[in-house]
């Protein structure tokens, strides 16, 4: 038996040095339960790391995957994070989650080697809606000329009909170094305007709804955007895809996306709980619309589960906790919404009274089984 662990590799401040460890996957072999001997003797440690991919960063990085922090000599290997990991039921290929890099890293089990990195890319958001703003006095979901990474927290492998998929709950993160070396990725629409940081390129218009904070200048933005920008962005993309994904393992070529579901069947059936916050003293009604500008509902979380023929979907959405079921039948590429679950009960009690009185029993759901 083989066990799965991801090295995130954080980084951190040591005095005045900046120190980013490289990212690593650690395969450990474990003993057949007959084996005799001192167990720790016969507990194989594989140690995987990310080297051998400097030499492809510029490929990856047009293949769809984010190099964040480059200064000070960084390689792509350091920036590179691990987290969430999916095997196949044979046990001979692990799916690990390079979050914040908007990445997927195949690990060949057998031959105890990282196969390939895939680049998700962006999402489109011009013929799709989403709340980008929390001042604009409430629910209001918009289509906007603007991209997204998709930025999975989560993943499972499932297997429909003769071929395997990848199911990702697209979280969204971004990267803050502020207290280590004073950098942080994020921009404010309104930023791009007071900072004089937009392109000729960019319409009159794009710049009135950067400006404005009940349009655009409210929402998160990344800074690094995939544009060799030299501070002259023409690119708008912000973070997490607001949706599951689901991608082919054989190449994590996308076959369906949920677009604007979640926010859009939140704000009909749920609407107290749409992009809520959570602060304790406030209550769920009050707190609407809270998360909008950063990464909305915030899929987090996924499970996959069989009835007959019958594949279900299970994601848990992080703000403020609910989850989404969808069914899929005979065609991969259209799952069907089911249902939205939540855990929430008077949405007029602040946080604090909900979980005193029982009536909260799900926020925040960061794990599904």
């Amino acid at each position: 038996m083989t066990g799965v662990v991801s090295i995130r590799g954080t980084p951190y401040g040591q005095g005045d040095e900046f120190v980013d460890p490289p990212g690593q996957i650690l395969l450990i072999s474990f003993p057949d339960m007959h084996a005799t001997g001192n167990f720790s003797d016969l507990v194989d440690v594989t140690t995987l790391d990310f080297t051998k991919f400097d030499t492809r960063t510029s490929e990856l990085l047009s293949g769809g995957v984010r190099f964040v922090y480059k200064a000070g000599n960084n390689s792509l290997s350091n920036d590179l994070e691990p987290g969430s990991i999916t095997t196949t039921p044979n046990s001979k290929v692990a799916y690990v989650v390079l979050q914040k890099n908007n990445a997927v890293a195949v690990v060949d089990l057998v031959t105890k080697s990282i196969t390939n990195i895939y680049g998700l890319g962006v999402k489109d958001w011009s013929k799709l809606k989403m709340d980008a703003s929390d001042e604009d006095g409430g629910i209001h979901l918009k289509s906007w000329p603007i991209y997204s990474y998709y930025l999975p927290n989560d993943l499972q492998y499932f297997r429909h009909g003769y071929r395997g998929y990848l199911v990702t709950a697209n979280e969204g993160t971004s990267v803050n170094l502020t207290q280590e070396v004073g950098w942080s990725e994020v921009l404010k629409g309104y930023e791009f305007i007071e900072r004089n940081l937009t392109g000729p390129m960019v319409s009159e218009e794009m710049m009135s709804w950067l400006a404005n904070k009940a349009d655009l200048g409210s929402l998160c933005f990344t800074s690094r955007n995939g544009e060799d920008t030299n501070d002259s962005f023409t690119k708008f993309v912000t973070f997490g895809g607001r949706s599951f994904s689901i991608w082919r393992t054989v190449d994590l070529r996308l076959v369906f996306d949920s677009g604007d579901d979640m926010e859009t069947e939140t704000a009909e059936r749920i609407p107290d709980l749409f992009n809520a916050g959570t602060d304790a003293d406030g209550t769920p009604r009050s707190q609407v619309d809270k998360q909008s500008t950063y990464r909305g509902p915030r899929p987090e979380s996924v499970a996959v589960g069989r009835i007959g023929d019958l594949t279900v979907i299970f994601i848990g959405s992080g703000a403020p906790g609910s989850v989404f079921v969808y069914s899929v039948h005979k065609n991969v590429s259209s799952p069907k919404f089911e249902s939205v679950w939540s855990s929430v009960g008077n949405t007029r009690n602040t946080w604090d009274e909900l979980f005193g009185n029982r009536t909260l029993r799900v926020t925040d759901p960061r794990q599904l089984m």
